[in-house]
């Protein structure tokens, strides 16, 4: 994985390039994800109240982390129309070393899809659930933390979806918007959608 790609509507191009010698990209928190249970990606539904509360009880404590959403591909065409205007938009592509030089702090992993609840997780929630003891809580909250950032349901795969995750030590606010500012070197390619208009293409990334 050396390049990760961010999908922008085609009127976010003064705030992205707002910054000379930087990319502005947004981070956002779980609850707004586009997909609801991904925190829930670990239990299974059918398995009783017991476990559905432990599990639910442990989600509860999982602090926010600021998160921001790439993709491995630039040519996904439902992110083209869902992300960047039906092709108005555009797309850049970040080299990931250079990224996580510029960031070190950040855990950037590509997202595992799964046809049901993780084994693994279904294992240490029944434990949880059945011997109630500190440490198998802390494993589950471990594995379920890292599970709900880097999880998803199989149906979002045609997303390509990588995400860097905890970016407290780098975002501003803007607007009430957490920004983070990335380095221009850290920026491989950039592409413009096939309906978008190329007035600001030329300007903003020559500088």
């Amino acid at each position: 994985m050396k390049l990760i790609f961010k999908y922008f509507l085609e009127e976010r191009l003064d705030d992205v390039f707002l910054r000379d010698g930087h990319v502005g990209i947004k981070c956002s928190l779980p609850q707004e994800y586009n997909d609801p249970y991904e925190l829930f990606l670990g239990v299974d539904f059918d398995q009783g109240s017991e476990l559905l509360a432990t599990y639910s009880e442990v989600v509860q404590e999982i602090p926010s982390q600021l998160t921001s959403c790439f993709s491995k591909s630039p040519v996904v065409a439902p992110m083209w129309a869902h992300y960047a205007n039906d092709h108005r938009g555009f797309v850049i592509g970040f080299d990931v070393a250079q990224f996580q030089e510029a960031f070190p702090e950040l855990l950037v992993r590509e997202i595992s899809y799964l046809q049901r609840p993780s084994e693994s997780l279904v294992g240490f929630t029944e434990m949880a659930a059945h011997r109630r003891k500190p440490r198998d809580a802390m494993r589950l909250r471990d594995a379920v933390r890292y599970h709900s950032y880097f999880s998803k349901y199989k149906e979002w795969s045609y997303e390509q979806e990588v995400r860097a995750v905890n970016f407290e030590d780098y975002v501003e606010d803007v607007h009430g918007h957490k920004i983070i500012y990335v380095p221009k070197q850290c920026v491989a390619v950039v592409v413009a959608g096939a309906k978008s208009t190329e007035r600001p293409f030329r300007k903003e990334l020559s500088g």
